[in-house]
């Protein structure tokens, strides 16, 4: 696990956006974690949330050029993101994001911001992801509508939960569209973390444990231990980074 990763999963628990307890899903699953996004509302977690997904797209996308968040919850991450990354990278890193309906005046636009070329590279973020619904279409209007392809999603946390097909959401996405989806972190780290000497306090402030984040995981995730899954991770982006390869030259 990488340095910014662990600190990633400090802030999620320092800002209450990851959760320990018991809760109950928009599924109907009883959760021992729960992830808010909702905890991100001032300037100074949204800044520093641009810096862990800069610091996750120079490692997977260095050669991004352009950051899109589809509305409305992207729309803040891509701000964030691109001022960050715009100072990581030492480049001037562009930013959009989309209109869910069409202005009636004005530049009458579906897109806001710098809205970049075809030859772009771009950076799609968002906060998790579920069935990925949201962001195919994103993307498929981008394509089909600008010309403008994503070359990569990136989200904050993963779940890594499989849904009512037994499939993974990532790993469905990217299977659909070709294109890799990397989190920051994932209930796997975290729970590498949490074994760790330096965060048994934390475990024990609250009322799940590590065995029982197991022992969910273990009913709705498709892998059965840590390892399993960081391998299966590594094989869903390196399928995923030859299809979008082969979409390239057609």
């Amino acid at each position: 696990m990488k340095k910014y990763q662990k600190e990633f999963a400090e802030f999620l628990i320092d800002e209450q956006a990851l959760q320990f307890g018991r809760f109950e899903l928009k599924s109907g699953r009883i959760s021992p974690y729960f992830f808010n996004t909702s905890a991100f509302n001032s300037g100074k977690t949204l800044e520093k949330l641009g810096y862990f997904y800069a610091e996750a797209i120079l490692r997977h996308l260095p050669q991004c050029t352009s950051v899109f968040g589809p509305a409305y919850k992207g729309i803040p991450l891509c701000l964030s993101s691109a001022i960050a990354l715009s100072h990581l990278s030492k480049k001037d890193i562009g930013y959009f994001f989309d209109r869910k309906e069409k202005k009636a005046h004005g530049d009458q636009g579906l897109l806001v911001g710098k809205i970049p070329l075809e030859s772009e590279i771009i950076a799609l973020v968002d906060d998790v992801i579920t069935d990925g619904q949201t962001k195919i279409e994103a993307i498929k209007n981008l394509k089909n509508w600008f010309g403008i392809r994503v070359s990569a999603v990136f989200v904050a946390f993963d779940r890594l939960e499989k849904n009512d097909d037994g499939i993974q959401a990532s790993q469905a996405f990217s299977e659909k569209t070709g294109i890799p989806v990397h989190a920051i972190i994932t209930i796997y780290d975290v729970l590498s973390l949490l074994k760790e000497e330096s965060f048994k306090d934390i475990e024990q402030m609250f009322e799940s444990s590590v065995e029982e984040i197991e022992s969910y995981l273990k009913i709705y995730s498709n892998f059965r231990d840590r390892h399993m899954a960081q391998k299966q991770i590594r094989r869903i982006k390196r399928k995923a980074k030859l299809i979008a390869m082969r979409s390239a030259y057609n």
